[in-house]
């Protein structure tokens, strides 16, 4: 599903690479652009080590335009999940299909062999940004649970939980 003023037919065309210590500070660089909190280097190093996948760098002319970051974890359940740390594009190429893009590499994860496991796929969105509860929405994902104060640094402090479920590679409807 896409975003109301996105059309698949007029998305910017973008190149997908892989995360490695030579583009670790363009990433760094990107999400301080992007983002309303600073990441740290125990982030950095983690996203470095994350199995293939899930981690995505979009480019534009060989310019770095957006990436996502991802981990898997199991929870006391036993239950894999892909929990999506970051996923953002620079202002100027948003609404051209990039974040659709990136997301649709993400969802694409538990239908693959090494990601069958997963049962759902989430994240983390501060209560005031529609623009991002929105995207999630018109790409299939449920709004969950209100944390409050969940973020220490940025005003609202509060979040919702974003979710898509899967069961063997493919969503569930809920």
């Amino acid at each position: 599903m896409l975003l109301s003023s996105e059309n698949s037919s007029t998305w910017l065309p973008i190149r997908f690479g892989n995360l490695h210590e030579k583009n670790l500070e363009q990433l760094k660089r990107l999400n301080l652009a992007i983002f309303p909190i600073k990441y740290g280097e125990r982030f950095y190093e983690e996203v470095l080590k994350a199995s293939p996948g899930l981690v995505k760098l979009a480019y534009y002319h060989d310019f770095l335009i957006g990436a996502y970051c991802c981990r898997k974890e199991t929870g006391p359940d036993k239950q894999s999940k892909i929990y999506i740390l970051t996923i953002g594009v620079l202002a100027p190429y948003r609404e051209l299909g990039v974040g659709s893009q990136l997301l649709q590499q993400i969802l694409q994860l538990p239908k693959t062999d090494k990601f069958k496991d997963i049962t759902e796929v989430y994240a983390h969105v501060q209560t005031s940004n529609e623009i991002a509860l929105s995207f999630y929405q018109k790409h299939g994902f449920q709004i969950g649970e209100k944390k409050t104060n969940y973020y220490r640094d940025i005003d609202p402090p509060d979040c919702y939980v974003v979710y898509k479920k899967y069961t063997n590679g493919i969503e569930k409807d809920l």
